[in-house]
């Protein structure tokens, strides 16, 4: 199945651009690094149900209501870099001084993107471009994609939302030839909680996949049911608790739908919200399997997370953060088995708005950057 998403995440996801965003503590247990990853709910590695987990995750195509978050789990700081737009982006890939890709933005007034052009060998070719346009409240409308940047459109995807900003439906015309080929739905409670998504993979009218949540008073989301053929028949279930500040507590996974849970993580937090460990019963049978403890600054910046694969209480895995005074992440530093020794490092300078100007990569933690990119702004 063509990933709708594809240019954008080429394009879009990456190394961020300001200080203050990828380094908090996980809402899935994984330990984030400074490249985004991309992350799907649902477990059963399934095209369309990769697809509509996208979908649901609702990128940032719209407001489709509080998905039910686990609460603050470590704010990273960072100056209001939000304001600037992000120009362009030059990959060097050995660190030599030659630009090997480039990446060229355009914005409207509003900062919405407008234009996305990806020069893959910067040689001053496009070789692909996405184009977008947005109603008056500023929500996606249309999105083409230029996957050889021949000036010829080879996908599309269309955008509706109702009176409230929700986002309602998501067309996708794979081939750009004026038939829609895939289609999601989603449906909405007069809270903007969403509570059903569907899609329809050869959009014949059959609803191939369908997800149903459910939601507490304060919009934090409850229950997660998956069909993952759409029968009528639950394939995997998620239930989630939370404590009286919407902080996620427990997080239980029935992957088969026969009312057993199967594994369980279970998450503490300090006064602040921040996340302060997460435990994981793998199999449910009432013993922890592994656990991830995470430490902060005095202004909530994650400063530590370890993760202890055994629960023999040693450390297997390590990553450490430093920040300038502004609150921007200024270095990570993984330590894949914990012995001491850095095995990956990142390293960010910034501008005095706070966006990130450059970003080394070490790749293997010898000390020599691997990887170099660099940003410029607008403002």
């Amino acid at each position: 199945m063509t990933r709708t998403v594809l240019l954008l995440s080429i394009g879009l996801t990456g190394l961020a651009c300001d200080g203050k965003d990828d380094n908090t503590a996980p809402d899935d247990g994984s330990t984030d690094s400074a490249e985004d990853t991309d992350g799907t709910d649902g477990t059963d590695g399934t095209d369309e149900a990769d697809e509509a987990d996208e979908a649901d995750e609702a990128d940032d195509t719209g407001d489709t209501g509080d998905t039910g978050d686990t609460g603050d789990t470590g704010d990273t700081g960072g100056t209001a870099a939000d304001a600037c737009n992000l120009l362009t982006e030059e990959i060097d890939g050995g660190a030599d001084g030659t630009v090997d890709s480039r990446k060229t933005y355009t914005y409207d007034a509003d900062g919405n993107l407008l234009t996305l052009e990806v020069d893959s060998d910067a040689d001053g070719t496009v070789d692909q471009r996405l184009t977008r346009t947005y109603n008056g409240d500023g929500n996606l409308l249309t999105e083409e994609t230029d996957s050889d940047g021949d000036g010829t459109v080879d996908q599309r995807s269309t955008y509706t939302y109702d009176g409230e900003g929700n986002w309602i439906t998501w067309e996708v015309d794979s081939d750009a030839d004026g038939t829609v080929d895939q289609r999601y739905t989603f449906t909405y409670d007069t809270n903007g909680n969403q509570l059903v998504v569907e899609y329809d993979g050869d959009n014949d009218g059959t609803v191939d996949y369908r997800k149903t949540s459910t939601y507490d008073a304060d919009g934090n989301v409850l229950t997660e049911a998956y069909d993952y053929d759409a029968d009528g028949t639950v394939d995997q279930r998620y239930t989630f608790t939370y404590d009286t500040n919407g902080n996620r507590l427990t997080q239980a996974y029935d992957y088969d739908a026969d009312g057993t849970v199967d594994s369980r993580d279970t998450n503490t937090y300090d006064a602040d919200g921040n996340l302060l460990t997460r435990e994981s019963d793998g199999d449910a049978d009432g013993s922890v399997d592994q656990r991830s403890t995470y430490t902060y600054d005095a202004d909530g910046n994650l400063l530590t997370t370890e993760t202890d694969d055994d629960v023999d209480g040693t450390a297997d895995r390590r990553s450490t953060y430093t920040y300038d005074a502004d609150g921007n992440l200024l270095t990570e530093e993984y330590d894949a088995d914990a012995d001491g020794t850095v095995d990956q490092r990142y390293a960010f300078t910034y501008d005095t708005n706070g966006n990130r100007l450059t970003a080394e990569v070490d790749t293997d933690g010898d000390g020599t950057v691997d990887w170099l990119y660099t940003y410029t702004y607008d403002c």
